[in-house]
């Protein structure tokens, strides 16, 4: 008997959040879907010559990755050089923590003397079976207004034996103060697979319980120290979004 061995043509990439209004509003989606409305705008041709609009690269860039955008409304400030804080930020909801920021001195070769990390703690965590690398980068073209603020940093990722999707800025200090806002639904990351099978994203959403175990592993319970807490925030995200009459506008926007 002959055995037909058939090539699994596509990568499931499960995507798992606690944070109900982000599952609702801002969730994981193919970067099809984030194409800059200021590229949907441009004319084909100016004055005979194409234009971007016809930038294959640009194209296949959005058609061929996922996008991470940002579940939450920011104000970040970068002080400047000298000041006593390096950076701040106001943000519109709880489900932002930079408690994990990395100091300058464990990245000193690059950050130098005025270089900072602003590590944004992730509300997903991201699991495939399959072992796929993913170049982790920028959607510069979606992020004109912040580029004289933070950069993205890059990186090469999987999924399979690790789930954590948090998010490295890059500021510098300089002569003066710098402020941006970071709107809700902002591309922050593009993650490009290093296959050439089809990409399905399928987003759910779980207890704060299993993500703390999807993203640290059942040994690292000790992590739910805060649980509680924002098991409550959670509850009144929750409520807050299954309330049609309370839910008429976006949660994410400070009222």
């Amino acid at each position: 008997m002959f055995s037909f061995f058939v090539k699994k043509n596509e990568v499931v990439v499960d995507c798992f959040t606690y944070y109900q209004a982000g599952f609702e509003f801002t969730p994981i989606d193919y970067g099809s879907k984030f194409i800059p409305e200021w590229w949907k705008k441009t004319e084909s041709s100016s004055g005979g010559v194409s234009t971007i609009k016809s930038c294959v690269g640009l194209i296949d860039y959005y058609k061929n990755c996922l996008v991470i955008p940002s579940w939450f409304e920011m104000d970040l400030r970068v002080y400047k050089e000298g000041d006593e804080k390096w950076w701040d930020y106001e943000a519109s909801n709880q489900f932002v923590d930079t408690e994990s920021s990395h100091t300058r001195e464990s990245f000193k070769g690059f950050s130098l003397e005025n270089g900072n990390n602003v590590k944004l703690t992730s509300p997903w965590v991201i699991q495939t079976k399959d072992d796929v690398k993913w170049v982790w980068n920028q959607p510069t073209w979606n992020l004109r207004e912040h580029l004289s603020t933070f950069t993205i940093l890059p990186a090469v990722v999987e999924f399979k034996y690790q789930q954590g999707t948090n998010i490295n800025l890059f500021v510098i200090n300089e002569d003066n103060l710098k402020n941006t806002i970071i709107k809700p639904n902002t591309p922050l990351v593009c993650l490009h697979p290093m296959t050439d099978k089809n990409i399905v994203i399928k987003n759910h959403l779980i207890s704060y319980e299993e993500f703390i175990q999807k993203k640290h592993g059942a040994s690292s319970m000790f992590l739910m120290r805060n649980y509680k807490e924002t098991s409550k925030l959670y509850s009144r995200k929750k409520e807050l979004v299954n309330n049609k009459e309370k839910n008429s506008t976006c949660p994410f926007h400070k009222k």
